[in-house]
């Protein structure tokens, strides 16, 4: 068979082996992402950004599983989509959530930033300043996915009285640039 035709007939050499090994995809694919990555943080690619893996894992698996989350909340909580950012002027990335004022929200694991979106319009705020005011009308819940939290719809209502305090911390709005999460690498 062709398996058994490269086991015993092929061999690779690779810069990272001492010598030549027997050929084994694993190995080889291996190889090959760790290569690929070696490339792209020495040749800084435009576009292209390095996250934590943990960190993307949770995202994405945020990202698929939407309709999951709504029906895991009986519909009674917002789980929206959300959106990655990069800032050239300051080479800042980060996961932007959204909250729209009046809707009971879930906020993205590992968010860095919380889009607010009030009768005036909208505003961004960086995580730290956010949780400066609203770490105690927001629940974490950890059992479905890590760093994910819930503002419900009682402590939603009370939290509009620091809806002007969060203003005064709001990041300018048109330096942001939206990536794709294909875009998006695993720096681990």
């Amino acid at each position: 068979t062709f398996e058994k035709l490269l086991e015993d007939e092929f061999r690779v050499y690779i810069d990272t082996y001492n010598d030549v090994k027997q050929f084994n995809v694993h190995d080889l694919f291996s190889e090959f992402v760790a290569s690929q990555r070696k490339y792209l943080e020495e040749n800084k690619v435009e576009g292209k950004h390095f996250v934590d893996g943990d960190k993307l894992t949770a995202i994405c698996k945020y990202e698929r599983t939407i309709e999951n989350l709504i029906e895991c909340f009986h519909g009674e909580i917002a789980v929206n989509h959300c959106k990655p950012l990069y800032n050239k002027e300051n080479d800042e990335f980060g996961i932007c959530s959204y909250w729209f004022l009046g809707n009971a929200t879930a906020f993205v694991p590992y968010f860095d930033y919380v889009s607010i979106n009030d009768e005036d319009g909208e505003f961004k705020v960086r995580r730290t300043d956010f949780f400066k005011f609203m770490d105690r009308y927001v629940q974490k819940i950890d059992s479905y996915l890590p760093d994910l939290y819930v503002l419900k719809k009682k402590p939603e209502k009370a939290s509009h009285s620091v809806i002007g305090k969060l203003k005064k911390l709001a990041i300018t709005d048109a330096t942001f640039e939206e990536v794709k999460f294909a875009d998006l690498i695993d720096k681990n």
